[in-house]
């Protein structure tokens, strides 16, 4: 299976924080209630434990019923930490979004997913 091609739109917010070291991912789908948690806890890790290194949280969101995007988009990370959000690409199911992030990471570079 080959590389998954990346839409315009991912590619140009990739750029933003490319090069990056440490890329964490997240994937979520119809977990509007607990998806903030979850990347708090993250942002909070990365923040705390690799402050030297550049990082980025790369959410991956299968088709939701329920308000997971929107939640997700309203959060905010430290300065320090790149925050991408998506849809899955390339398929269905828990795969699509595990080779969405990979294919983020591989796009930025990162050392670390």
């Amino acid at each position: 299976m080959g590389a998954l091609e990346l839409p315009k739109d991912l590619i140009k917010k990739c750029d933003e924080f490319k090069p990056t070291d440490i890329v964490v991912g997240v994937l979520c789908k119809n977990v509007e209630t607990t998806v903030l948690h979850v990347l708090n806890v993250v942002n909070e890790g990365l923040y705390s434990y690799f402050p030297d290194y550049r990082k980025c949280i790369a959410v991956s969101i299968a088709p939701s019923d329920d308000r997971t995007m929107e939640m997700a988009e309203l959060f905010q990370t430290y300065n320090s930490i790149g925050k991408i959000i998506t849809q899955d690409i390339g398929g269905k199911g828990k795969g699509a979004g595990i080779r969405t992030i990979m294919e983020i990471a591989r796009y930025l570079e990162a050392e670390v997913l």
